[in-house]
């Protein structure tokens, strides 16, 4: 049986496998829904390469998630935590990153 955990604190939780191999899916899939992911949990995890254009992280905690190769274009990312995290060779025009916490946040767009 497979562990889980919520990533969504609202009562529209989104239930994930602990499994990195899937999570990515899960979010990728929720953001392309329009699925708020406000107040999610992503800390640590590896959505390199994702497509997140147009994801809504406000408040989210994403200390130390890998976004390297990700689609981050129009992502609101107000007031979340980045502290750590990397945003290497994105796509992150028109990102969104008002009150965001982005001490050692490592963010090189590609041109």
């Amino acid at each position: 049986m497979p562990d889980f955990k919520v990533l969504h604190k609202s009562t529209m939780a989104v239930l994930v496998s602990t499994n990195k191999d899937n999570l990515k899916k899960v979010v990728e899939a929720a953001v392309a829904v329009r699925t708020s992911l406000a107040d999610a949990d992503l800390a640590g995890q590896d959505l390199r390469g994702a497509n997140l254009e147009g994801g809504v992280f406000t408040s989210a905690n994403c200390k130390g998630t890998l976004f390297d190769g990700a689609v981050l274009r129009g992502a609101d990312f107000t007031n979340a935590t980045l502290t750590g995290a990397s945003m290497l060779n994105v796509l992150s025009d028109k990102i969104v990153l008002t009150g965001a916490e982005t001490t050692n946040l490592t963010h090189r767009p590609t041109v």
